[in-house]
């Protein structure tokens, strides 16, 4: 399987991170470009939140075998 990421921002108040618009990418650069264009909207507000791409390890877990 091909890898696959996502952008997780980290809330300015809480810290908690999240997943971006729930959003999975298949390249490292637009993950990357959408990190980059979040965190340009949020500072346009005064925001401070905080992004990183993380890259997916999914685990396939099946009873049937």
């Amino acid at each position: 399987m091909a890898e696959q990421y996502v952008v997780i921002e980290y809330n300015q108040a809480s810290g908690q991170p999240r997943i971006v618009n729930d959003d999975v990418y298949d390249s490292f650069g637009d993950a990357m470009q959408d990190a980059q264009h979040q965190l340009e909207e949020t500072r346009k507000v005064g925001r401070r939140e905080r992004y990183a791409v993380a890259s997916l390890d999914i685990e396939w877990d099946s009873s049937e075998e």
